[in-house]
């Protein structure tokens, strides 16, 4: 009876939160400001949608009893979702699977496979276990176990390789599906697994990213976030960007950064956006296809804020003259940059 009620419960929300889909970015009316800038193509504007600086974070328990509720209430609440054009929850092709087993889960968005090879999760990233580096990152620990109830569940788990087959650490790249059997097809004849780090976003355990050409799903997975953030679920509640101010100095690895664009230039290798502040973001100019060169320098004296991992050049600092920041984050796609 409990898990009928959670059902029907997280199914009516999925339901109301999604009525108001995002189009082309601009689609959410409700919505805090803030626009991911330098889309150039349709496709990429029909990718970015709203991200907002206000941020959230519950508790542990809370965290996992929500995600657990995603999971139980997941066949409603894909549906309602499909209908909205969440493209996570389509069905996908049988010809685009591979059948697979996952000997061990190592956190939140990466897995080992029975033949030992490596998994990171497209579309996703989650707090950081640090593995003989020190404690876990809040949730991390959340992550992981949900990750790994999801996994011990299925009776079949499926892998649906990137474009970009692998990242530069050698580990395959995938979205990992599990065979929750959902109908997404107006007729109820067509059953879709689910995308496991859809359920990770949806329950605010971890943080959306967009790395060409691995972009399947990026507008589903960024609606999930949203809808995430706007329940404050997991990580999000009493979560808040780093603030990038002169003087200062900022965390490496993973994070979200907010601050004032003072110069936009580039060379031949790339595009660089200079914070008020120790940061710059570098845009690789085989990203640029991507972007819109005349809205990166409209953003000169504007607030933006931008997704990340963050590079500590410290050892070179002392030896570069004025203007130069000792810390970097790449940024690949207009997704990772938003307008507050």
């Amino acid at each position: 009876m409990l898990v009928v009620v959670l059902i029907a419960l997280s199914s009516v929300l999925v339901r109301v939160l999604l009525r108001s889909k995002f189009t082309g970015g601009f689609g959410l009316s409700s919505a805090p400001a803030g626009y991911p800038v330098g889309a150039s193509s349709t496709r990429d504007k029909q990718l970015s949608s709203r991200i907002f600086k206000r941020s959230l974070k519950l508790n542990s328990p809370t965290a996992f009893l929500c995600l657990l509720v995603s999971v139980l209430a997941f066949p409603a609440a894909a549906k309602a979702a499909d209908r909205e054009g969440c493209s996570a929850f389509v069905a996908v092709r049988d010809s685009q699977l591979v059948s697979v087993q996952v000997k061990r889960v190592i956190d939140g968005d990466t897995v080992v496979l029975a033949d030992d090879q490596h998994v990171r999760l497209i579309g996703i990233n989650t707090p950081e276990m640090n593995y003989g580096k020190g404690a876990p990152q809040p949730y991390a620990v959340d992550a992981k176990q949900a990750l790994q109830r999801m996994v011990t569940d299925s009776k079949q788990l499926y892998l649906s390789y990137g474009s970009e087959k692998k990242d530069h650490y050698g580990r395959a790249l995938a979205h990992l599906y599990g065979d929750h059997s959902i109908d997404s097809a107006a007729d109820g004849s067509l059953d879709a697994p689910t995308n496991f780090a859809a359920l990770l976003l949806g329950g605010g355990l971890g943080f959306f990213i967009a790395i060409p050409p691995n972009l399947a799903h990026s507008s589903c997975f960024q609606q999930l976030e949203f809808q995430a953030r706007a329940n404050q679920l997991g990580l999000w509640r009493g979560f808040s960007e780093q603030i990038v101010k002169p003087g200062e100095s900022l965390k490496t690895g993973f994070q979200l950064v907010t601050g004032r664009i003072v110069n936009v230039a580039h060379d031949r290798a790339a595009w660089w956006l200079a914070f008020d502040g120790p940061l710059v973001l570098r845009v690789n100019v085989k990203h640029m296809r991507h972007f819109d060169e005349k809205m990166l320098l409209a953003l000169i004296g504007e607030t933006i804020t931008a997704r990340g991992w963050i590079k500590d050049r410290g050892i070179k600092y002392n030896n570069h003259p004025k203007g130069y920041r000792r810390w970097m984050m790449n940024v690949s796609h207009p997704l990772s940059i938003a307008e507050p």
